[in-house]
C-alpha cells in the first residue's frame, strides 16, 4: 500500500512538473524561460521535502507503527490535494508560487 502510494505521489510531482511552467506561461504572461525559471522551484523544493518526510514517517512508524504510517500518508495526501485546488484558483503569482511550492 505504501509503494503504491508513492508510485501515485511521484506520478502527481511528474504531471505537475510537466504542465505547471505552461500553466505560468499562459496564466501570468510570463515568457516561457521566467516561466520555466518559476516553475523550477517547484523541484528544488522537493530536495528538502523528501528527506523531511522521511524523517517524519520514520519517527511516526516508530512510534505508531505500519498503521501510523498509512495514516499519514492518507493525511499528507489529503493536504496535497487540497493545495494542488487551491493553486488553481491563485490570482497572483506570489501566491501561486508558494501554494505550488507547499504543494
Amino acid at each position: 500500500v505504501l509503494g503504491l502510494a508513492t508510485w501515485s505521489n511521484f506520478g502527481a510531482f511528474l504531471a505537475v512538473n510537466n504542465f505547471v511552467s505552461e500553466y505560468f506561461f499562459d496564466r501570468f504572461g510570463l515568457s516561457i524561460s521566467v516561466a520555466g525559471a518559476v516553475s523550477s522551484s517547484f523541484s528544488l523544493s522537493t530536495i528538502v521535502a523528501r528527506p523531511i518526510g522521511g524523517i517524519l514517517s520514520d519517527k511516526v512508524g516508530r512510534r505508531f507503527g505500519l498503521v501510523g504510517r498509512l495514516r499519514l500518508v492518507l493525511a499528507l495526501a489529503l493536504i496535497e490535494g487540497t493545495l494542488i485546488i487551491v493553486f488553481s484558483f491563485m490570482e497572483s503569482l506570489p501566491s501561486a508560487v508558494a501554494t505550488m511550492i507547499l504543494f
